[in-house]
């Protein structure tokens, strides 16, 4: 009787691993599916992204991580070779290009001009950019009316650049240029490893081995506690094991199920 009862509840355990495991499968199917129809609109979005002014000195563009290794490096060659081949020398790895074109701002501006004191015939000139208040270039000299020529001296300001990487609802990522407002981009081209390729170097395999031990405890009064140990071969979320116990000398086989849960952001 016992051993009917034993069997009843084997199957029972067996039949409801082996549902909860088709559940998890299906739903990662879902999920998978979901995800690569989600990444299939992003690639247009990306595609058909422009660069958007967002203020004065402030540009945002969307990120193009649909790369990978040998794009990358194809495209850093053909922009600048010696870089390329400094890293590659270095066994570096590109994660990202960044490519923008910036120009300043076109301004039209007047002021007066100081005669020299000692000298009527040349006259003192100083010229800042985009304002006397903090300029950013700065012109300093003299103009000499009898031999029409001048002689100055340029200085330049600090030009404060912050670049911000953020990511959007959609899994996109968005990339915005920040700078002074007389700052004028007029192109951003960015381009990345995919965010998943992050951090990776080498290729981990799917196969993988198992190995372990445990301690048994009997709840029936008077029966021995005994040990266990166990060796096997994994594959992705599947591990089948070939187990030991101490305990009237038992041999078994098990199979196990990794139940991968996503977090949440």
């Amino acid at each position: 009787m016992n051993n009917i009862k034993d069997k009843i509840q084997f199957g029972l355990i067996v039949g409801l691993i082996i549902i909860i495991i088709i559940f998890h499968l299906k739903n990662q199917k879902i999920q998978k599916d979901l995800y690569n129809e989600l990444q299939i609109a992003n690639r247009e979005i990306v595609k058909l992204d422009t660069l958007k002014k967002e203020r004065d000195g402030q540009y945002a563009k969307l990120v193009n991580y649909f790369e990978n290794d040998k794009s990358l490096k194809k495209d850093l060659a053909s922009k600048n070779k010696e870089l390329s081949d400094l890293i590659r020398r270095q066994n570096e790895r590109i994660l990202m290009l960044n490519s923008s074109i910036i120009t300043l701002e076109g301004k039209i501006n007047s002021g007066l001009t100081t005669p020299d004191p000692v000298d009527s015939s040349i006259i003192n000139l100083a010229i800042q950019y985009p304002n006397s208040t903090d300029p950013f270039i700065n012109w300093r000299g003299k103009i000499f009316t009898k031999t029409n020529s001048y002689r100055g001296e340029w200085s330049f300001g600090k030009l404060p650049i912050q670049i911000v990487l953020t990511e959007t609802e959609r899994g996109l990522w968005n990339s915005r240029l920040i700078g002074p407002e007389w700052l004028k981009v007029d192109s951003i081209d960015v381009k990345s490893l995919p965010p998943s390729d992050f951090g990776k170097k080498d290729e981990v395999s799917n196969f993988g081995l198992t190995f372990g031990g445990g301690y048994l405890a009997s709840l029936t009064p008077g029966q021995p506690n005994g040990i266990m140990i166990g060796v096997g071969a994994q594959y992705k979320s599947s591990s089948i094991i070939f187990n030991y116990g101490s305990i009237n000398d038992f041999i078994g086989i098990s199979y196990y199920h990794k139940i991968q849960f996503n977090k949440k952001r």
